[in-house]
């Protein structure tokens, strides 16, 4: 708490239940550990309502927690939002524009490489591909690659979308971080990097060297 003060010199509680009666907030962030947020999310209810809350992802690691807090959010009447925020930078927003306006054209094809883990780290992409792709269609398992001494899965999949397809494939060098992805599309290819932070499009042009060929803009 004393860090916490001086690092952000703001008030600082040791209770959920003292900073909820004192500051009476309208909006509450969840950012402890994932097997905690159940309790917490439980715990700001049982003094106030806020209007909004923000938790971090991932929301559980079970469906009948991910469940109740849902309920929970719902019956208290406050919104719950997750903290996926790929969607919001200016990058993905103008990827965004530009297939609503055809600049970008699908169908498409990619590939992910990620790590760290299913809930921790390719849901953003996941939830990042559901926004500018739509809706996953369909999921099809490759490889479990389990790993038991992680509670975070790590499998090889692919996503369909109505118009296109994404494979994710875990990163097995575990002495390098990777969060990258691929896209083809129809006239062009999307690079997603540092986790989708960061993106890059680079559209078809006519290859200068060989008549008749086609090849991405190098710029």
């Amino acid at each position: 708490i004393i860090n916490f003060k001086k690092k952000y010199k703001s008030r600082g509680f040791s209770q959920i239940k003292e900073a909820m009666n004192i500051l009476c907030p309208d909006i509450v962030v969840i950012a402890s550990p994932t097997n905690k947020h159940l309790e917490n999310i439980k715990e700001v209810f049982k003094y106030k309502s806020p209007k909004f809350i923000i938790c971090e992802k991932p929301l559980s690691y079970e469906i009948n927690e991910t469940s109740k807090i849902l309920e929970l959010c719902k019956s208290n009447n406050s919104k719950l939002f997750i903290n996926y925020f790929r969607r919001v930078l200016p990058g993905n927003l103008k990827i965004l524009s530009l297939l609503n306006e055809k600049e970008i054209k699908t169908p498409f094809f990619g590939i992910c490489i990620y790590s760290k883990g299913l809930f921790n780290s390719s849901s953003h992409f996941i939830n990042l591909f559901e926004f500018l792709f739509g809706k996953v269609k369909n999921i099809k398992l490759i490889n479990k690659n389990l790993n038991i001494l992680n509670s975070d899965p790590e499998p090889d999949f692919e996503l369909e979308f109505s118009e296109g397809s994404i494979i994710f494939i875990s990163n097995k060098n575990r002495k390098i971080f990777i969060n990258s992805a691929e896209i083809i599309m129809k006239n062009g290819k999307l690079n997603f990097e540092n986790g989708g932070e960061e993106v890059f499009w680079k559209p078809i042009i006519d290859d200068k060297r060989f008549s008749g060929y086609k090849v991405l803009d190098p710029k």
